[in-house]
């Protein structure tokens, strides 16, 4: 089988947020594999294999851009405007899940998706799950072949770095 390879992306502009600190920081503003170090401390991930492998770009998707949200309303429209600016010469998706968020954080994601409906896969929680099966569920519906977390509050501010990512990864041995 496999080995689950997980991209972070991202620095966290809030460190007072639900989700900050979660795989982000200044060592990972470059998209890279997942070291076995990171798989074997990230015992979800390993559990995903099973469910999740068999279903890597069935649809033909390079990258699957994975962002979860929680009462982030002041990121969330800078963020997702960065993220859909992107360019990129593969087929990409951004598979949203939001947990059940009391701010305005559900109607900018739907207000981007109704914008973006080619790109945006939305998910708007009715009940609150908890972060971690909030990730869980939001990367067992990604699609690509690689997969860059992204929090809520993080802010991209190269056009290019999705296209520059993957192409350093597919350059790169495996």
């Amino acid at each position: 089988m496999p080995v689950l390879q997980i991209a972070l992306i991202g620095e966290p502009r809030d460190k007072n947020s639900d989700y900050s600190g979660q795989g982000v920081g200044p060592q990972s503003s470059r998209l890279r594999p997942a070291t076995a170090e990171q798989n074997g401390r990230a015992n979800n991930f390993c559990r995903l294999q099973s469910n999740w492998m068999g279903r890597v770009g069935v649809v033909g998707y390079k990258l699957s851009v994975s962002l979860i949200t929680y009462n982030q309303e002041r990121f969330v429209r800078e963020l997702l405007a960065s993220v859909t600016g992107q360019e990129c010469e593969f087929r990409w998706e951004v598979v949203v899940s939001d947990d059940a968020s009391t701010d305005s954080t559900p109607e900018i994601l739907r207000e981007f998706q109704s914008r973006f409906p080619h790109l945006i896969n939305l998910e708007l929680r009715s009940k609150r799950v908890g972060m971690k099966k909030n990730l869980l569920d939001n990367l067992t519906r990604c699609r690509g072949e690689f997969i860059a977390l992204c929090d809520g509050d993080d802010q991209w501010t190269d056009s290019s770095k999705l296209q520059q990512q993957v192409d350093f990864l597919e350059s790169s041995p495996k």
